[in-house]
């Protein structure tokens, strides 16, 4: 593989540093070309918001479990996309990322952006972008599909085979277009397996047990299940429900939702970085994962916390939707349960607190499963396809 010493330009148009999961897909595919030996600088678009959120944050490396020499550059938008956020698309945002990437005379350039493709393919900068979706706005797609057949256009990749497929209805060439699931980064779970340890070191009582989430609060995560989950294991007074994450408005709302209904066996954290996840995963007797919503994106979504999950050696109870079901199998590397059936998830996490052997070899499969789910492997693949026409 050539890729020791290419120099790579990651874009991303808004919100880095975010809590939201396209600002993670950035930031891991950028550490995993430089595990892979690349020079990387990730490029964003700097505002009002994101100053504050700087501010208000301990560590953005830490935030996003990178390295600390990972080099990112801010470019300044129009002043009144600075103000209001919306850099994504700004016009003055664009230029200054695609100028940029050509006075950094970048291999190749990986976006999570329509539009900065548009202009780097076209200048002849060898260019890949990362699509989650075909619902764009149809001006920005109709850009992208213009620049596709250019040689210096390298590829789409992105996260289900049904979104490569409505890509190609509109066009797209289907040598262009790669399906790649997001991943997990494995060296930051390459930590001590001992729940005792990292329950002592985090405060919660060894004594205990733990259901386990760890994500966004949003309504159609599937919060209320779990919560409904809660009241009605409350019998078993051992059993804590612990959420790991979340904005804190959402949390505010669903610590009210427990209040009003005297849920007592809940507990909360707030927002945990990227680099201490493992460790509250690590805490669990067993992880929740559940989806209460039928909505086209959990058709095509690769979540990043089912990986995260795998990847922790903790057994899984998960909604048996098709983002979840192409990856775990029931009783095999997770128990499924059907959606919005609350006595089977409260079933299903019984049996894993009775049952510990089940629990080590559905987290045994579960975690040999996930190896091939990697950042890295992500961007070897990319760095394949660069390195079969660089040019």
């Amino acid at each position: 593989m050539l890729s020791k010493g290419l120099h790579v330009g990651v874009f991303l148009g808004q919100n880095l540093p975010s809590y939201q999961a396209h600002s993670i897909n950035v930031m891991k595919m950028a550490q995993g070309f430089k595990n892979m030996g690349c020079k990387v600088e990730v490029i964003t678009a700097d505002s009002e918001n994101v100053t504050k959120f700087k501010l208000n944050m301990d560590n953005i490396y830490s935030h996003y479990g990178v390295d600390r020499d990972l080099k990112i550059k801010y470019l300044s938008p129009s002043p009144e996309a600075y103000k209001s956020g919306k850099t994504r698309n700004d016009p003055t945002f664009v230029q200054r990322a695609y100028k940029h990437a050509k006075r950094m005379k970048y291999d190749f350039v990986y976006c999570r952006n329509l539009i900065i493709p548009y202009y780097t393919a076209r200048e002849g900068i060898p260019t890949f972008v990362e699509s989650h979706d075909w619902k764009y706005d149809l001006p920005k797609l109709q850009q992208l599909y213009k620049i596709a057949h250019l040689k210096a256009f390298k590829g789409m990749v992105t996260i289900h085979k049904e979104i490569k497929k409505e890509h190609l209805k509109r066009g797209f060439p289907a040598d262009k277009i790669f399906v790649m699931e997001d991943g997990t980064d494995l060296k930051n779970f390459d930590i001590s397996n001992n729940q005792l340890k990292w329950r002592k070191e985090l405060g919660f009582d060894s004594n205990k047990q733990y259901a386990v989430y760890c994500g966004n609060l949003y309504p159609d995560r599937g919060i209320d299940q779990i919560l409904k989950a809660a009241e009605r294991m409350q019998h078993m007074k051992n059993l804590v429900f612990l959420l790991v994450g979340g904005y804190e408005r959402d949390r505010l709302h669903w610590e009210k939702y427990c209040e009003e209904r005297k849920i007592r066996n809940v507990q909360f954290t707030g927002f945990v970085s990227n680099i201490h996840v493992p460790k509250y995963l690590k805490v669990a007797d067993c992880l929740l994962l559940p989806y209460s919503l039928e909505d086209v994106r959990y058709r095509i979504a690769s979540p990043l916390k089912l990986f995260d999950y795998m990847a922790s050696r903790r057994p899984i109870v998960a909604t048996d939707i098709p983002a979840v079901s192409r990856i775990l199998k029931h009783q095999h590397d997770a128990l499924l349960v059907k959606r919005d059936d609350i006595s089977g998830f409260c079933n299903h996490i019984r049996r894993l607190l009775s049952d510990k052997e089940l629990g080590v070899q559905l987290s045994k499969h579960a975690f040999r499963k996930v190896q091939k789910y990697t950042w890295d492997n992500r961007c070897k693949e990319v760095l394949k396809i660069y390195e079969q026409n660089p040019n």
